[in-house]
């Protein structure tokens, strides 16, 4: 389903219309000339773009990439009447490259819930804790892989490695891969 179309014009080239009466209406509607100038250049019109090429000029596009990812954590407990975050040992914190209060995703293998929050430095070695709302996304046992992005340059996409920290059931650091390591 396309749901990038804009009002009263045809979908952007390559896109699905959103539904049967939307393609309908773009057959029934003509199509607008792709020539500029008199009928003698016939010159080709480059097509329709959101933002011209002027807009473009001058600025590196980023792109978002893996920076971390914890593999495989065993959530450890939960608190739920606590201000909201993931509780993560201080030691992987430091292998994963994850800094205090980052965003961070979430992803619980066990029950397939996904979420957003922010990382916190635990005081004790080997204990996941999932605080305030994302308490009730996970119990203690659930398995979860966390992740931190980045934004980088287009041309350092390309050489772009993230640093993985491999977790055992113990929540133990079995293996660091990428930069560093």
């Amino acid at each position: 389903m396309c749901l990038t179309m804009r009002v009263g014009s045809q979908p952007w080239e390559g896109e699905a219309p959103a539904c049967a009466a939307v393609a309908a209406s773009a057959r029934r509607r003509p199509a607008e000339p792709n020539v500029r100038g008199s009928a003698a250049q016939q010159e080709l019109r480059p097509p329709k773009t959101p933002l011209s090429d002027k807009a473009w000029e001058g600025r590196t596009m980023q792109r978002c990439m893996l920076m971390a990812k914890i593999h495989r954590a065993v959530v450890s407990e939960t608190a739920l009447d606590y201000d909201g975050s993931l509780t993560i040992p201080p030691e992987v914190m430091e292998a994963s490259g994850i800094l205090p209060h980052e965003k961070i995703m979430v992803a619980n293998v066990t029950n397939g819930a996904r979420f957003w929050t922010y990382a916190m430095a635990g005081a004790e070695s080997g204990r996941f804790r999932l605080n305030g709302a994302a308490a009730r996304l996970g119990s203690p046992g659930d398995r979860i892989i966390v992740f931190a992005f980045a934004q980088v340059d287009a041309e350092e996409a390309a050489r772009h490695r993230p640093r993985v920290v491999l977790m055992d059931e113990s929540n133990r650091i079995v293996r660091v891969e990428g930069p560093g390591s």
